[in-house]
């Protein structure tokens, strides 16, 4: 049987022209330097018709398609993706009933309004995972004339066997005038479609159904989309919709509401992708790995880009499983390395890697993922050197001296994190510590450490000591003391 030439919710188009559009789609393999575009067809069309985006020098090894609404290829706006192996198309959250995509990449928009009119680009990914980007508009302008639409065929309807049912008894919601290239079907509770209604859903190609949260675990779902309920209580008394969709992904409920949402395709939520810097921040001249997590079973391809956006200009390196290769891109600076589970290996990082890097994923149903982590590079801090100084025989300072920017400053005493007194100071940069006045218990060894995120040095000791001229008129100091700084501290 020939698929339906209309959308439900989209109103009848005359077959004349979806053949029309089908022959438009011979497809033209120039030189293979020559680069992907797209051919609006029409450029300027009227409000009510049509508009083909024509897709030319795509690449004969091209895997899979993705188009998006807009001039960037941003998930947030993509309008329905194509796997060529499998021939499986998947909408996305631009998807809005009316648009067909092709074996050759081409997308048609039926019945285009003016809120259509603007840009949409379109992403290719081949076998060895090159990404290309080309972008097309068109323009809608309203029509004056009147479109015929042909006869509507038979709605979708629901139909309870019983319609009155006696508390614990079965009834069978079943279901009439189903398309005959339906694919799948969603039970919801209630009138309108929503996730968090739903009951039960089927999927014909895998034969496989879905509990939602409001399967009571009385409910069977038949593979004509039909539900039967069991043992029933009042408190099932209401109203059902059920929503179909067929292999053309055009979704109709018998409610009479027509949606594109396939919610129950991919039931199970999954942790989001994302990576984990290992380190965060990272000594220059050391390595750093861009840890992947939480990435799709069915994952055949990684891409990853300099900075926070997917551009092909900025690609470093992309990596197919299909066929267990990498290839490099413009951004690629040959310290990276890329490994099969996508985590990108960075070795002798500079300061000129520090940034934001991107990793875009795509699975076998050429679902797209992506995730952006950033780490620093930091400079290695050199030894720092403490010179001392006291100018008043009661107190003392010390300086610790460092060229190094951006370092943070500690000071140690025997070995320890110096606790302050109240008799201790800090400068506001913590470059200076003065004691005043000095005591006994101040005698000791004395360090400072500078410190960056990604390495520390400190300073050679500094052995203060304190000597009690009390009352020796000249101080004798302990023989076993290797004197750099001697505090002459007077007794009260």
């Amino acid at each position: 049987m020939q698929p339906p030439s209309a959308c439900p919710c989209r109103g009848g188009i005359p077959w004349q022209r979806i053949l029309l559009a089908v022959s438009l789609l011979t497809f033209w393999y120039p030189h293979p330097t020559a680069l992907l575009t797209i051919e609006p067809v029409p450029f300027d069309a009227a409000e009510g018709r049509d508009v083909l985006l024509l897709v030319h020098n795509v690449s004969e090894n091209a895997i899979g398609y993705n188009w998006f609404k807009g001039n960037t290829a941003n998930n947030s706006f993509k309008i329905i993706s194509y796997l060529v192996s499998s021939q499986m198309t998947t909408p996305g959250p631009a998807f809005n009933g009316g648009e067909k995509i092709y074996s050759n990449g081409s997308l048609l928009l039926q019945k285009v309004t003016q809120n259509d009119t603007g840009f949409y680009t379109l992403q290719t990914v081949t076998a060895d995972a090159i990404v290309e980007l080309a972008t097309g508009e068109f323009f809608v302008h309203v029509s004056l004339l009147t479109f015929w639409n042909p006869h509507p065929t038979a709605q979708l309807t629901i139909v309870p066997v019983p319609s009155d049912v006696a508390e614990g008894k079965d009834v069978l919601l079943l279901v009439h005038n189903v398309s005959e290239n339906t694919v799948g079907y969603a039970w919801y509770r209630g009138q309108i479609t929503d996730r968090s209604h739903l009951i039960v859903s089927y999927l014909k190609i895998t034969h496989s159904g879905f509990q939602g949260p409001e399967f009571s675990g009385r409910e069977t779902i038949h593979p004509n989309g039909s539900l039967l309920f069991m043992n029933v209580t009042k408190g099932d008394t209401g109203f059902y919709t059920l929503q179909t969709i067929d292999a053309y992904f055009w979704t109709e409920a018998a409610t009479g509401e027509f949606l594109s949402l396939l919610t129950f395709w991919n039931p199970h939520p999954t942790a989001p992708l994302s990576i984990e810097l290992v380190p965060f921040d990272v000594a220059e001249g050391k390595d750093v790995l861009l840890l992947v997590h939480n990435v799709s079973e069915n994952t055949v391809g990684y891409f990853w880009y300099r900075g926070q956006i997917t551009n092909q200009n900025i690609l470093i390196v992309s990596y197919s499983n299909l066929t267990h290769s990498a290839t490099r891109g413009p951004a690629f600076s040959s310290r990276e390395t890329i490994y099969p589970n996508g985590s990108l290996l960075f070795v002798n990082v500079t300061n000129g890697d520090t940034g934001f890097y991107t990793l875009q994923t795509t699975t076998a149903n050429f679902q797209i993922e992506t995730a952006t982590g950033e780490f620093r590079v930091h400079g290695l801090v050199a030894q720092p050197s403490l010179r001392a100084t006291n100018t008043e025989p009661h107190s003392v300072a010390m300086t610790c001296l460092s060229g190094d920017p951006g370092i943070s400053i500690t000071w140690i005493f025997n070995s320890q994190t110096l606790q302050l007194t109240d008799r201790m100071q800090l400068s506001p940069d913590h470059r200076t510590l003065s004691i005043d006045p000095v005591r006994q218990e101040d005698a000791g060894e004395y360090q400072c450490e500078v410190s960056n995120p990604a390495s520390s040095s400190r300073s050679d000791r500094y052995r203060l000591a304190v000597i009690c001229e009390w009352p020796p008129s000249h101080p004798v100091l302990p023989s076993n003391i290797s004197l750099q700084r001697a505090i002459i501290w007077h007794q009260p």
